[in-house]
């Protein structure tokens, strides 16, 4: 996932056109996001629309879109939300706020931010919710934003109306919905519509609406069927839903006047889980799926409000609703929603093959797992030992059906140099599910709970999901997907394995091939469990507190938080690197900028330049990354990340050295700390390691560091600094620069 922008918000309203009609009769089938995704949420501020977050084939979005409809554009935008999908977001005041949602290890969160795009767009964070929801509704009214509903971290589903002042800025409660649940609201007039839904368990039909000026709730007229995992809007005073869980297809209209509802055809194309706004005079329905297993969709549904009033209706009745396309034979270990209604196993005695994916062939991501009896499983210990990785879930039919044959699979190899492992994606508060589940279906092989990301390690996009390692330690596959009967297809790749031999599926496909890999990631339970984690030569222990962090708690979009005035302030202008003074703006050096420390990358941004002092030498480290489209059309571009460097210029221009970071480590952040009176080091935060350089451009500290991880650094005794670390826990180091000297 690209988490950078294509563009930034200054470029994309100089590339609008204004006064073009906004009017389009037929959905433009070339209008398309930059990345397709579900679990999204949009929101139309002043002439735009902007999409952000959710879950991509390749995992969880940080990355904002901004749609021209009247250009048929969608552009990345410069800044990057909290990684967060199935949240909500509304519009208010010029600004799109940002609300709750699932992390990437499926946590719950409180976290509310608001995006303003003027300028180069910024994102901020707004007070949290004071109760953590995904999958709630939002909607506006006056100056007040009424979060309805929801998933809690309990997983059970709220009937809680959570309700921000934006002029106070404070949180505080309304009247609670009739009906618990999760799904969208739309507002009209001081009304909250909240249509159908879903209850923790099944659909509902319920239809209520609140009365903000006399926080009161009703409920209206049930649903004629029952509906969850749709969009809505209104326009005029009817109100539109799109998709649905099951019947993907449809299109529903409810006149508010006289609260009926009917069935519309208007070339709607199925989609669930995905976003509608309404934006001038027309919706638009925004990505989404159609299979939890992907791919995820990318196109941008137009219906001119027109359009949709003049459509012909017919009565909503079971009988008239379009044809239900079938259900996914996988469920997305991220869209754990609807259990009754979840996906149901693949009819076959033997199971699906395994297929090649872009592990293939290559060496197994090493990992530690803690399992439900407190021991620990190394990968490392198994060695010349076929491994067979089950990652599944409680709340997943299809892996509930597997997991019988997958313990008679286990019991026929004991005794074998085979071992299997079954990875749980249930959240924290649902351990005490997973072992009861396991003696009813007699599985016999340990089983750990994934709270370290190992599903993202090994590309597990649905579940269930098997992973095969051979004895050498490489992939050899994997298989998605249930069965009815005997895995006939799983046990004869074992069998080849424990032979020696390669399986079909354990080299990567040609499209994976050329695909960068994504970052790798050595999973660790507790990334600070010992002072031994950190480099002794550099780092000091000083103390530690075993606070644990909120499980709702989003990555952060920033590493460092660095709490040191800075020597020397640096200013970019056309040609040249002005060095101030920061105290009284007096200038102290201008540097001529060379051609290649200005050139614009494939996305049309300029290098980041960090200025650094070297005794009486100058130099300014250039951060690059080079980009190549992977996608082209006539209104928009996709693009991957080739390379990530980190060039030293002189400061007369000349290139005195180039770092080229490993492949997939994209820089968070970048930037000089003082480690003598004339000299800094450069410090590279990328999203798993620390890197320390020198003004030669010599690493001279490379230090793993935890995902989720963030450091404080301000500045300490005798020229060194002192560093607090929040991680699993919290502890302060002193921080030598000058160890590695």
């Amino acid at each position: 996932m690209n988490p950078l922008s294509a563009l930034i918000w200054a470029g994309f309203v100089a590339g609008a056109v204004s006064g073009v009609s906004t009017t389009v009769t037929p959905p433009p089938p070339d209008y398309r996001l930059q990345t397709g995704r579900f679990g999204l949420a949009a929101a139309p501020v002043g002439d735009f629309v902007f999409a952000a977050g959710g879950w991509a084939d390749d995992g969880i979005c940080d990355d904002i879109e901004g749609l021209d409809p009247r250009k048929d554009l969608a552009l990345y935008m410069a800044p990057s939300i909290s990684p967060r999908f199935f949240y909500s977001a509304a519009a208010y005041d010029g600004r799109m706020i940002l609300v709750g949602g699932l992390t990437e290890e499926r946590a719950i969160t409180g976290e509310v931010e608001e995006f303003t795009p003027e300028g180069q767009g910024e994102v901020g964070p707004l007070p949290p919710l004071p109760l953590p929801v995904a999958r709630a509704g939002v909607a506006v009214s006056g100056d007040r934003m009424y979060v309805i509903g929801g998933e809690t971290p309990e997983r059970s589903r709220t009937g809680k109306a959570q309700i921000y002042d934006f002029k106070t800025k404070a949180w505080s409660e309304g009247a609670e919905l009739p009906v618990a649940r999760e799904g969208v609201v739309v507002e009209k007039a001081g009304k909250i519509y909240a249509p159908g839904g879903y209850d923790g368990g099944k659909a509902i039909a319920a239809f209520q609406v609140y009365d903000v000026a006399a926080d009161r709730w009703e409920r209206l007229k049930d649903l004629p069927v029952k509906m969850s995992a749709h969009s809505a809007v209104i326009a005029d005073d009817t109100l539109y839903t799109f998709g649905d869980y099951e019947v993907m297809n449809r299109t529903a209209a409810c006149d508010l006047k006289t609260g009926e509802w009917a069935l519309i055809d208007v070339g709607y194309r199925s989609s669930r889980h995905n976003a509608a706004v309404l934006w001038s005079n027309e919706v638009l329905v925004i990505g989404g799926n159609v299979s939890s297993g992907g791919p995820y969709l990318d196109y941008i549904q137009r219906f001119p409000v027109e359009k949709l009033a003049a459509a012909p209706r017919r009565p909503w009745t079971a009988e008239n609703e379009p044809k239900a396309e079938p259900p996914p034979a996988v469920a997305a270990e991220e869209e754990d929603d609807e259990e009754e209604a979840a996906p149901a196993p693949v009819p076959s005695s033997k199971g699906p093959a395994p297929s090649a994916f872009e592990l293939s062939g290559k060496p197994a991501p090493d990992f530690e797992l803690e399992l439900l009896d407190g021991s620990t499983f190394r990968l490392a210990d198994q060695k010349d030992k076929v491994v067979v990785l089950d990652f599944w879930a409680t709340w997943c039919p299809p892996c509930r059906k597997t997991l019988p044959h997958m313990g008679e699979l286990a019991a026929a190899y004991a005794g074998q140099a085979v071992v299997f492992l079954g990875v749980s994606r249930d959240r924290p508060g649902d351990k005490d599910k997973i072992a009861p589940l396991l003696a009813e279906h007699k599985v016999p092989y340990p089983t750990g709970l994934d709270l370290q990301g190992l599903g993202l390690d090994y590309s597990v996009a649905a579940i269930p999901c098997v992973v095969l390692i051979g004895r050498d330690g490489r992939v050899q596959g994997r298989q998605v997907g249930a069965w009815d009967e005997g895995p006939a297809e799983l046990r004869k790749a074992i069998d080849m394995l424990l032979a020696g031999k390669e399986l079909p599926s354990g080299k990567a496909p040609p499209r994976a091939a050329q695909k960068a890999a994504p970052p790798a990631r050595t999973a660790r339970p507790r990334p600070l469990e010992e002072s031994s984690e950190l480099d002794p030569a550099f780092f000091t222990l000083k103390w530690r507190r075993d606070i644990p962090p909120l499980q709702q708690e989003s990555a952060r979009p920033t590493r460092l938080d660095v709490h040191v005035p800075p020597r020397r302030l640096a200013v970019v202008s056309e040609e040249s690197l002005h060095v101030l003074n920061p105290a009284d703006g007096e200038p102290l050096r201008v540097i001529p900028l060379p051609a290649e420390a200005m050139e614009p990358d494939a996305m049309d941004r300029r290098p980041l330049l960090v200025y650094l002092q070297d005794g009486s030498n100058a130099v300014v480290a250039a951060l690059k990354t080079k980009y190549e489209v992977t996608e082209r059309s006539e209104t928009s571009r996709s693009y991957r990340t080739v390379e990530t460097s980190v060039v030293g210029f002189s400061d007369d221009g000349g290139v005195l050295w180039t770092n080229t970071l490993e492949q997939g480590m994209g820089a968070l952040q970048v930037l000089a700390l003082p480690v003598a009176a004339d000299r800094d080091y450069l410090v590279v935060a990328t999203w798993n390691q620390l890197l320390l350089l020198n003004p030669k451009g010599e690493v001279k500290l490379d230090q793993p560091v935890g995902f989720r991880e963030h450091w404080s650094i301000r500045p300490g005794a005798d020229g060194k600094y002192e560093v607090v670390v929040r991680g699993e826990d919290v502890a302060a180091y002193e921080w030598n620069l000058r160890a590695g000297d």
